[in-house]
């Protein structure tokens, strides 16, 4: 019996790749019909962007040299990555996910090399990197092109962080910068590296503080930039004022959010009649599964120095990595900014199957985190995929699909290439709070496909629902946004 342990181990240990493997595919099971989605609000913007402001050495400075409308600075994940995508594959959306969806798995990637590195065992860091891999916090900001800001960045974090743990520190500085030029949420990289070598390294805090210098000296010129070159202050809804407003609803819902629960709950209070209770179903039993596996945690960290200090580096990196969101927004639909917490939880799940103590806790250990791991997974799939799923319920896919067909009609009536006799009617219907007119009614979608420059948005209030009309221009050939009614 006892030979028969090691050899289960070894045989397992020497499937990397397969398990690699399976994780992509566990990836792509779960968010693989965001491919589907089209573009949606901001991203239209973007490609604005990409085709007219960026085509100009002026519009490359700009997007290096100043913050956007918002108050953010992010260069590298929004004007870069739209100008390189629009040119590689101009408004063919599902192209633009699957993009994502790869930089989204390599990310997983990495951080099940980083947890293997530290527990030591490929098992567990497998199970513990799919609690990551499949969150449905994810699904939101894959389904938004222009959430690829949180998607680069979640990138660019891991690989800064796998740089730190293996001392690769001109790595690290160069990973580090790209992690500033995607998006205040990847900030927070010299703590996380203070917190790695003080909680789970044994460091002294002066020693922890020396080997993470380059990081605080980086993080200090990044902030002077911001204040006094690239500006700081948000504004619109992420105005200053209203970000130190923090509320406890906010904090709890930020917290909920990247446990993975939020998105059981918005399925069980969107969908209805059967799919309802399906989602609630659902709901009971992750929250369940999730409760179960922090009271082990709790349970195998008390006796065990080894577990406690992997559980308090993932809660460290779980509270720090929420700061930037908090401190940015207010807002729950930019909770997709959550991902790097995200990556804590996993190191946190990990310490199930590191035991100093016995071996044979250890083999419990890495069989409870993959059945855990396992059911995780079956949750999410059905939280997707299942009535009342996401991919049903979920605003910014349904909202996703409307103005898909909405822009493919009016790209159809720009391929007849006809002057066009009488307006053409445009009706934008649908649900309020999914800020449908606010999203469509924006001239920048229609500039795009037609090529040529034009103002501001016709529909500036996000509670209205409107009826535009658009004509047909045969000198330009081009739409034009005769008027707007609204309805309601």
């Amino acid at each position: 019996m006892h030979d028969r342990a090691p050899k289960s181990s070894i045989t397992w240990k020497n499937n990397r790749v397969v398990l690699e493997i399976l994780l992509v595919a566990a990836i792509a099971l779960t968010f693989l019909d965001v491919v589907k989605q089209g573009f949606v609000g901001d991203d239209w913007f973007w490609l604005y962007n990409a085709k007219f402001t960026m085509s100009h050495l002026p519009g490359w400075e700009s997007a290096f040299q100043d913050a956007n409308g918002s108050g953010q600075y992010r260069p590298l994940t929004q004007n870069v990555f739209f100008w390189l995508a629009f040119r590689a594959f101009g408004l063919y959306a599902p192209a633009y996910h699957i993009v994502m969806l790869v930089v989204f798995s390599l990310s997983a990637l990495i951080l099940f090399r980083i947890v293997t590195s530290l527990v030591k065992d490929r098992v567990t860091a497998f199970g513990a990197t799919i609690f990551f891999a499949v969150s449905p916090l994810h699904y939101g900001g894959l389904s938004w092109v222009s959430a690829f800001s949180e998607t680069g960045a979640m990138f660019c974090f891991i690989m800064t962080l796998y740089f730190v743990i293996v001392n690769r520190s001109w790595a690290g500085y160069l990973g580090y910068i790209a992690c500033l030029l995607s998006n205040e949420t990847a900030s927070v990289v010299p703590a996380v590296a203070l917190f790695y070598y003080k909680v789970y390294g044994r460091e002294t805090i002066v020693e922890s503080a020396r080997k993470t210098l380059g990081y605080w000296g980086i993080f200090a010129l990044y902030m002077t930039l911001r204040v006094t070159v690239l500006g700081f202050h948000p504004a619109g809804v992420f105005e200053l004022g209203d970000t130190f407003d923090a509320t406890l609803l906010h904090v709890m819902g930020a917290v909920i959010h990247v446990g993975g629960v939020a998105p059981s709950i918005y399925n069980v209070t969107h969908a209805s009649g059967a799919g309802g209770v399906a989602a609630r179903i659902v709901e009971y039993c992750y929250l369940g599964a999730f409760a179960l596996l922090m009271i082990a945690i709790i349970r195998r960290s008390v006796g065990d120095s080894r577990v406690r200090e992997l559980v308090l580096f993932g809660v460290s990196l779980f509270l720090v990595g929420m700061l930037p969101e908090l401190t940015f927004s207010q807002h729950d639909w930019a909770l997709y900014n959550l991902g790097i917490p995200d990556v804590g939880i996993a190191f946190i799940v990990a310490s199930l199957g590191v035991h100093s103590v016995s071996a044979e806790r250890g083999d419990r250990g890495r069989l409870y985190v993959m059945v855990v791991a396992g059911l995780f997974f079956l949750f999410s799939v059905v939280q997707t995929w299942g009535p009342g799923g996401l991919n049903d319920v979920q605003g910014l896919n349904v909202l996703g699909r409307q103005v898909s067909l909405l822009y493919k009609h009016v790209s159809a009536e720009i391929r007849r290439g006809s002057v066009h006799q009488g307006p053409i009617t445009l009706r934008i219907s649908g649900d309020r709070n999914r800020y449908t007119s606010w999203m469509v009614a924006s001239p920048f979608g229609l500039d795009v496909l037609t090529g040529t420059r034009s103002g501001s948005r016709v529909c500036y209030s996000r509670t209205c629902r409107a009826e535009i009309t658009v004509h047909w221009n045969s000198r330009e050939k081009r739409f034009q946004w005769a008027r707007e009614k609204p309805t309601a």
